[in-house]
């Protein structure tokens, strides 16, 4: 993560780890309940039982603490994205499935979802931060890997493939209206996987 891409922070005493997660606890289950609207500083300060002051030490506004706290809710892929740069074709399919099985298991992605489609508009800079800070470096990551894989041998071809991979997931999880069962989920993401040119071995 470059300097550019890191919330936005004030300086103060030392962090307190409780108080941390306590803070992007409550920012996350306003954001799951109410949306951005519901999570303001006022109501993350309720929630949290931690002082609006300690807040605004650690962060300087609401968005930025919900981006965080999707980032942290999210649970980034093990490794670094630089790791995805140097998959095989076989083992970038792998990764691949198995990060979207995952996102595809959590009982909380569809309202994630939808919470931040919702915010499109209206929060422009919290999609922003939880872009820079998560998506842009894993999203730049699978794109060289892809391109060396020989799925996509120009810039807008790799990009098309992983918008594609993306809008099917979000579009799945958000319309989806059976209970989540991982076998039919995983038959799923390999289907995807398979027509845009993935190579996924058989378990």
């Amino acid at each position: 993560m470059n300097e550019k891409s890191k919330p936005h922070r004030r300086p103060g005493r030392p962090r307190d780890s409780a108080a941390d997660r306590a803070i992007l606890d409550a920012g996350l289950e306003l954001f799951l309940a109410a949306g951005i609207e519901g999570a303001n500083i006022e109501q993350i300060a309720r929630r949290s039982g931690v002082s609006r002051a300690t807040i605004y030490r650690r962060w300087s506004n609401s968005a930025d603490i919900i981006a965080e706290a999707l980032v942290r809710a999210r649970k980034p892929p093990p490794g670094r994205p630089e790791t995805v740069r140097d998959m095989s074709a076989s083992e970038l399919g792998r990764f691949l499935l198995n990060e979207i099985v995952r996102g595809l298991a959590r009982p909380e992605s569809g309202m994630l979802a939808e919470r931040l489609l919702g915010a499109m508009l209206t929060h422009p800079t919290l999609l922003a931060t939880y872009r820079d800070i998560f998506v842009e470096p894993w999203r730049r990551a699978c794109l060289d890997a892809i391109r060396r894989a020989g799925i996509a041998s120009q810039k807008s071809d790799a990009d098309i493939v992983v918008d594609i991979l993306i809008g099917a997931a979000v579009h799945h999880i958000v319309m989806r209206d059976e209970p989540i069962d991982i076998v039919r989920e995983r038959a799923w993401a390999r289907a995807v996987l398979d027509r845009l040119g993935f190579v996924v071995a058989e378990e």
